[in-house]
């Protein structure tokens, strides 16, 4: 399921509206993150915080209206219900602050489409936060990661989100994508 640029930008109005009203907290995550960082307009939230904090919350009990009963659908669902056909696989650090990873997105998907058409495969957008993510990410073959690779059409565009947090080669699903 992958997500548009303007379903992108949509997600990017919540996480800022959250930001600026006090909603997301500078807490959560797997290290302590800076308060400056967290701030910065250039870096923002990590990614970690805004997963818990905004996506995994604000999909919780979201049912598509196309398929009832399924609550937990991935934020890729909330702008199409049958998802955008990945063009673009994106894969990150987690570390990095939102608008910093905003920032390089941008830049990369211009060079892959300049009228930014297309949908990218980010995983904390376009896998379901509130099902099984665990049982999913079990076996490397069947992973979201690696099907949504698999079915990218030829030729396909694959970005590589740095952050000024982490090395992104410290991640093995990372080094796997």
């Amino acid at each position: 399921w992958g997500v548009s640029w303007s379903g992108f930008q949509d997600f990017m109005a919540t996480v800022r509206a959250a930001h600026a009203s006090g909603g997301l907290k500078n807490e959560g995550g797997t290290v302590p993150y800076s308060a400056d960082k967290f701030r910065s307009p250039l870096v923002g939230p990590n990614m970690y915080q805004v997963d818990a904090q905004v996506i995994t919350p604000g999909t919780k009990d979201m049912d598509l209206s196309c398929l009832p009963g399924l609550p937990g659908a991935s934020w890729a669902l909330k702008k199409s219900f049958v998802g955008e056909r990945v063009t673009i696989f994106v894969t990150h650090a987690w570390a990095e602050g939102v608008f910093e990873f905003e920032r390089y997105l941008a830049h990369a998907w211009r060079q892959c489409s300049e009228d930014m058409l297309g949908a990218a495969y980010i995983c904390f957008l376009s896998n379901p936060k509130n099902l099984d993510i665990e049982g999913m990410l079990s076996n490397i073959e069947t992973s979201p990661f690696n099907v949504a690779l698999q079915r990218m059409p030829a030729p396909g565009h694959f970005v590589m989100c740095p952050t000024v947090n982490a090395a992104i080669h410290d991640r093995l699903w990372c080094v796997f994508e």
